[in-house]
């Protein structure tokens, strides 16, 4: 499907809620620090393009674009423009699932108009909406990303590196008391994205796009085996790494959370690469886990925000000498502040005959106030490269 973008439209940066945050990965010796940018707009000249394949109504749609054709209907414009501006709209609702779920998520279906539809038009607007509905009833409604700091939203993250090339991810969150077991069943942390989980997501990447990362990052390599990811909550890290080609295990012990990284894996088109396993660390040492786990043969093991108790360190100790039985290495990123475990943490893995650098890792302030807010505001992260010892 083929439509233009005749510059006369004068389509502008959608004006409804945020939608997209886009991190810059940097060099893996900064553990990827780079820059972060907030809704980020195409240039007016690349908007003169053609919609011919999903790749293509993918890209638009995630800057926006549905969004914006949506709120220039409901301008003053001639009836030839608002032809043109429902066939390149309905040309990205069939492109891609990702439209109709922006413009569900903020609620522009039904479309609103500034001129009652010809029947061409009229006829557009039927199909647009058919398919929006459709999807709607396929996947039930979520909430829009008006706060990222609310449980239950819709993500969509792109790790950015040098060369130009885009990791575009879209996660979909889970409400906050719908826990089984975190916090004692009553509030569950994992069901949005915390800046911990995009710093690790930026960090693994960083290591995948350097040419040295075996020299520079103290001897890193994935290694032939799968990556487990611990604690996965909506598996942004995971399944970042699951889009750049490697095996990936994401585990969680939430049952609503396992189910939520499922569709997780299924929005992002990693079945082939990413799986979801069911980990209790407690039972890490009973003799069928442990089989389970040894089976795997991981090459490396990552996690974000994984210690908040002093009695987490002892588990996780546990639980990487039981994956990693004949070495391998560890990248973690922990909040540092009202963290009671974390003072301990290095020390105990240390005890443990490992390996560890610890280094403060650097969050950009505008990521930290978008995605924790109110909750944690000024937190301090640090990374933890372990090299495990084979026993």
């Amino acid at each position: 499907m083929t439509g233009a973008f005749p510059e006369r439209w004068g389509l502008q940066r959608p004006e409804s809620s945020l939608r997209v945050i886009a991190v810059e990965v940097g060099a893996p010796e900064q553990l990827g620090a780079g820059t972060v940018q907030i809704n980020p707009w195409l240039e007016p000249a690349k908007l003169n393009g053609k919609i011919e394949c999903t790749d293509d109504a993918e890209n638009l749609a995630s800057y926006g674009l549905p969004l914006s054709l949506a709120q220039a209907l409901e301008w003053q414009m001639q009836p030839a423009v608002q032809i043109g501006l429902l066939s390149l709209l309905h040309a990205l609702v069939q492109g891609t699932p990702c439209a109709c779920d922006q413009l569900n998520e903020h609620q522009k279906v039904p479309l609103k108009l500034s001129l009652p539809p010809q029947k061409e038009a009229a006829s557009l607007v039927a199909k647009v909406e058919s398919v929006c509905k459709r999807r709607l009833a396929d996947i039930g409604h979520h909430v829009s990303c008006k706060d990222w700091t609310e449980f239950g939203s819709t993500y969509e993250v792109w790790l950015c590196c040098g060369t130009g090339q885009k990791l575009k991810l879209r996660l979909r969150g889970e409400r906050k008391d719908a826990s089984a077991f975190d916090f004692g069943g009553v509030h569950m942390t994992g069901g949005r994205i915390w800046a911990g989980s995009l710093l690790l997501a930026r960090w693994a990447a960083s290591l995948h796009f350097a040419e040295d990362a075996r020299c520079c990052m103290q001897r890193l390599c994935w290694g032939p085996g799968p990556v487990l990811e611990l604690g996965a909550g909506l598996g942004l890290a995971g399944i970042s790494l699951a889009k750049l080609g490697q095996r990936v295990v994401l585990s969680e012990r939430e049952p609503v959370l396992l189910d939520r990284l499922k569709e997780n894996v299924t929005l992002n088109c990693v079945e082939n690469k990413c799986r979801v396993l069911s980990l209790d660390w407690a039972q890490v040492g009973e003799p069928k886990m442990r089989r389970l786990l040894q089976a795997q043969k991981f090459s490396a093991v990552i996690g974000s925000d994984v210690v908040y108790e002093e009695c987490h360190t002892d588990l996780l100790v546990n639980v990487l000498q039981c994956v990693l039985p004949n070495g391998g290495f560890a990248l973690l990123v922990n909040a540092a502040r009202h963290r009671k475990g974390i003072q301990v943490f290095g020390q105990k893995l240390r005890q443990a005959g490992h390996e560890v650098i610890e280094k403060k890792i650097t969050c950009d302030s505008v990521l930290q106030d978008l995605i924790c807010g109110k909750f944690e505001p000024c937190q301090e992260y640090v990374a933890y490269i372990v090299h495990i010892a084979a026993t």
